[in-house]
């Protein structure tokens, strides 16, 4: 053999060998880290990037909280394999900024993880919840929590996963099962209380306010309840089924109760009482649903209070709420407050709220009810109040008590067209079966309470709109008749007596016997 030969076959071999000699160190480079135990668990403060994961349930100390401060975060991945955190506790009587199992973590990921009848509780305020109090940048995928957290104070908030988001947080798969009840006011008469001037407070099945963060698939069915004292300020009380508050959220659920309640009818508050099924605020919304029902009740006449059945602000032009649908009862009682006269911050719907600026292919079965002794309100079976609602239904009854003022109709209290919106923002292919009740002092109608178009428009801004019963609109804000809102009054709500619902959204149902939306099925 020749030499040259017998130098490229050493070559090969060498290189082979280093390959062979590397491969392992990669390999030890991405080694998962077994956890078998509450020891295993702490000693993640000591490798904060590390990918760990459960070999089996596992229990941990009372009061316990990894990653407590800023400087050190948790950046790395917690793998439950299905696995239980069993029993986790936290209780204090005094304030505690993370009541949590982690306090901070940035570009971590949970997965697959249960936390699994979860005890916190705090009677001198702050921020609880099962997982992780303050992330930025994680991921959360299919984890889930049970059992109770209870919060009591000033300023307290509550989250069945995580209290405090903060950016681009993802929550995929995310399950409450936990009630979560939050009582934002001064339970024990504390001197650190009194020093406190915040009595507001939030609880929320899933998260807090996640503002730029995306949820796909998630669900609540825990009770969600916040009671408030509402004094001074523009303190504001919020119970929702999973979100604050999310940029982006689909094909995700609420079947469990939200209630808030303000029970202080003194004072100067100017704030809201807010009990919404899904989502407090969001830029896109798609495939939600909430069964549950949402009450809200204020004893207050400077408190706005609001009930939804799916979510309440999303007033951007480039917003939308996209193939949703509530079958709770949505019901405000007590005192409508307003913060002045010209304006209407109470109101009640069966998918939307009073900031809404579209909704479209999306209905509403519930009952939505105002049972308020007095002052103004906007309520409607789809919306409370919108600028663009299109092929969208009611059959939910719709009624305010007869000392109530403002605006109720069976698909919008208010539709309103801005000086500076889409030419084809409108109210149009949309229809109502249900009954719509109020006093006097209410402007209602079978469709609209009120619409208003401010501008100049090319063509009417509400249209093709089908009713069974009373009159189809209340009041409006023009006098030119080319721009009149149309409807047509009909027995049924079938394809030869609603021909302007477009077979492109809409189908005929045997089962209801009228038409239903065709990718936004009513089962």
């Amino acid at each position: 053999m020749s030499k040259k030969v017998t130098k490229g076959i050493l070559a090969v071999v060498f290189m082979a060998m280093c390959l062979i000699a590397v491969q392992p160190q990669k390999a030890q480079a991405a080694q998962e880290i077994p956890i078998s135990s509450a020891d295993d668990l702490q000693q993640m403060e000591n490798n904060p990037s590390g990918s760990y994961y459960l070999t089996k349930d596992i229990t941990v100390p009372a009061n316990t909280v990894l990653f407590k401060t800023y400087e050190v975060q948790f950046r790395g991945t917690l793998d439950g394999k299905g696995h239980a955190i069993n029993g986790y506790t936290y209780s204090d009587d005094k304030w505690a900024d993370s009541a949590s199992l982690f306090s901070y973590a940035t570009n971590a990921t949970f997965k697959n993880l249960k936390m699994s009848n979860v005890n916190i509780s705090l009677r001198g305020g702050g921020n609880a919840c099962a997982l992780v109090s303050s992330p930025t940048k994680c991921t959360f995928e299919n984890i889930t929590t049970s059992g109770k957290i209870t919060v009591g104070g000033t300023a307290s908030n509550a989250a069945g996963i995580a209290v405090t988001p903060s950016e681009k947080c993802t929550f995929i798969k995310c399950v409450n099962n936990a009630d979560i009840t939050v009582n934002a006011y001064d339970i024990t008469k504390s001197e650190e209380q009194d020093n406190i001037d915040s009595a507001s407070g939030v609880a929320c099945g899933i998260a807090g306010f996640a503002s730029d963060g995306t949820a796909k698939q998630c669900s609540n069915s825990g009770k969600i309840t916040i009671n408030g004292d509402l004094r001074w300020g523009s303190e504001e009380i919020t119970a929702v089924g999973l979100f604050n508050g999310i940029k982006s959220i689909t094909a995700s659920k609420n079947t469990g109760t939200v209630t808030a309640k303000n029970v202080s009818g003194a004072g100067h508050a100017n704030g809201t009482v807010l009990a919404c099924g899904v989502a407090g605020q969001i830029t896109r919304m798609a495939s939600c649903y909430n069964t549950a029902s949402i009450t809200a009740s204020n004893n207050n006449k400077q408190v706005g209070v609001v009930a939804v059945g799916i979510i309440n602000s999303a007033s951007g032009k480039n917003t939308n709420v996209l193939r949703c649908y509530n079958k709770g009862a949505v019901q405000i009682s007590g005192v409508a407050g307003s913060k002045a006269k010209s304006r209407i911050i109470s109101g009640a719907g069966g998918v939307g709220g009073l900031d809404i600026y579209s909704v479209t292919e999306s209905y509403n079965t519930g009952k939505v009810t105002a049972n308020v002794s007095s002052g103004d309100l906007m309520a409607g079976g789809v919306v409370a109040s919108v600028v663009n609602v299109r092929n969208c239904y009611n059959t939910g009854k719709i009624s305010a008590s007869a000392s109530a003022g403002g605006y109720i109709g069976g698909i919008a209290g208010e539709q309103s067209s801005p000086a500076k919106g889409k030419s084809s923002d409108a109210a149009a292919c949309n229809y109502n079966t249900a009954t719509v009740k109020a006093g006097s002092k209410m402007s209602k109608g079978s469709i609209l309470g009120r619409y208003e178009i401010v501008g100049i428009y090319a063509k009417a801004a509400v249209y093709d709109n089908y009713y069974k019963s009373g009159k189809p609109y209340g009041s409006m804000n023009i006098t030119w008749k080319p721009f009149f809102a149309k409807a047509v009054k009909t027995s049924s709500m079938k394809p030869n007596k609603c021909k302007k619902l477009s077979s492109k959204y809409w189908v005929y149902s045997s089962k209801h016997k009228r038409m239903v939306l065709k990718k936004n099925k009513e089962k």
